[in-house]
């Protein structure tokens, strides 16, 4: 296996003991996010509480998935420099 395939795995699993809430209690916290901003239960304003927390949720766990690829990809750069390879062809344009 590939280094970058194990630290690949390692932040996957990471993010994953990161987020050690199951979907019931990150469910209930939400819940009493938007209970505690005011939102009657049942709402459109509650719904989109909900629906807006999650969204938020989703894009940070992107933006850190990106930032994580992003450093792989800079690592690797590097070692290839450091190893005096050539850049590879798909990369040598950014």
């Amino acid at each position: 296996m590939k280094l970058s395939h194990v630290s690949a795995l390692g932040v996957f699993v990471g993010f994953g003991l990161a987020a050690c809430v199951s979907p019931e209690q990150q469910r209930a916290q939400d819940n009493s996010a938007c209970a505690g901003y005011g939102f009657a239960r049942g709402s459109d304003g509650y719904a989109n509480c909900l629906m807006q927390t999650n969204m938020a949720r989703d894009a940070a766990e992107r933006q850190k998935m990106a930032q994580f690829w992003a450093n792989e990809a800079a690592t690797r750069r590097e070692r290839e420099r450091l190893a005096g390879l050539a850049p590879r062809r798909d990369e040598s344009e950014d």
